[in-house]
């Protein structure tokens, strides 16, 4: 299904400029998916999408589309922690939602499919779907496996806090050293339940991104038979002309927001869901992540807000697959939607 909004004279510059690229004619006569990618060597949480892009291409191809790959803004936070880089870090995430509205406009996309992870990444392309409202899936990163110290879980924020313990001589500069070298030992978000895994389980919540996207581990199996899944279904959004404002209510953020509060999410996620539900014209207050802390239990704690339990132990305990089903009071409004094509009443 091709985008409507194209003319003749539009449609024929458009073809005659991807000659220069040698597409072959018959591609040009399929609905055109972007996959907004934010990889860069410079992110962990989004180092290994590259190694996934032959795959969803295929399965586009595969489903009848013609996948074009867009690169868009991907910071890692970290990356500038006490830094003047770091003022950067919150105005990132209005940038790459412009970002993905400019791609998605002048390319005249058919179709999205939108690659992220990290802090200001998710919610920003969240707020340039919600925007652009074409049809749109997303494939979050997956999370970084833990590191160890001695017998104990670590992370990237141990590092920061044996910092000012190595400073003051209360740990060996043999010890920091290793605790810095094994922190981070392999690709993906940051293994706790920080901004970057509770704004990548939003994305899930609200049903842009596969079942169990956002408590995977990055580049396993299913993480890759997830990019795949993404390939196949964004066609298919396409041919039904399913869109994100379709889908998600002010019901879908009331469960984005139980979620946040049933497992101890981060607190930053009240700035990013709100932005986001205003790119789908709903208004929220503050005052709405109160009651909804008022009427859901906490049923898991991850670091920070347990002393050792990672991403790692959520996912071996069922991950979001389980939350889901356990949080009390939670209405299952889209979660499920856009994956098994039906709209809910």
């Amino acid at each position: 299904m091709a985008n409507a909004n194209w003319n003749k004279q539009s449609r024929d510059n458009r073809d005659a400029l991807l000659f220069g690229t040698g597409v072959q004619e018959e591609m040009l006569n399929r609905p055109v998916i972007g996959i907004i990618n934010s990889w860069n060597d410079m992110n962990p949480g989004h180092y290994h999408f590259k190694k996934v892009i032959p795959l969803i291409k295929e399965a586009v191809m595969s489903g009848g589309g013609y996948p074009v790959e867009l690169p868009v803004t991907g910071i890692c936070d970290g990356m500038c922690t006490n830094m003047p880089g770091d003022r950067y870090t919150l105005p990132s995430r209005d940038i790459t939602a412009s970002e993905v509205e400019v791609v998605a406009d002048v390319n005249n996309l058919d179709g999205m499919i939108l690659l992220c992870a990290c802090d200001k990444v998710v919610p920003g392309m969240l707020m340039g779907a919600l925007e652009v409202n074409i049809p749109s899936v997303m494939l979050v990163g997956g999370f970084m496996e833990p590191g160890y110290h001695k017998g104990a879980m670590i992370t990237v924020t141990h590092v920061k806090k044996a910092y000012s313990t190595y400073l003051s001589g209360e740990m060996s500069r043999e010890d920091y050293e290793a605790m810095k070298r094994g922190a981070c030992p392999t690709p993906g978000c940051c293994p706790m339940m920080s901004t970057g895994t509770t704004m990548s389980a939003i994305a899930e919540v609200l049903g842009f991104t596969p079942h169990g996207n956002a408590s995977i581990p990055a580049m396993s199996s299913e993480w890759r038979q997830m990019a795949e899944l993404c390939g196949t279904r964004i066609v298919e959004l396409v041919e039904s002309n399913i869109r994100p404002r379709d889908f998600i209510t002010r019901d879908s953020f009331d469960n984005a927001m139980r979620y946040v509060m049933a497992t101890g999410g981060s607190t930053n996620v009240v700035l990013h869901i709100i932005a986001v539900a205003k790119r789908a014209g709903i208004e929220l207050f503050p005052e709405d992540f109160e009651r909804i802390s008022d009427e859901t239990p906490v049923i898991s704690l991850i670091y920070p807000s347990h002393p050792t339990a990672s991403m790692r132990d959520f996912y071996e305990a069922g991950g979001n697959h389980r939350s889901h089903k356990g949080i009390s009071g939670s209405r299952q409004v889209s979660y499920r939607d856009v994956w098994e094509f039906r709209k809910h009443p």
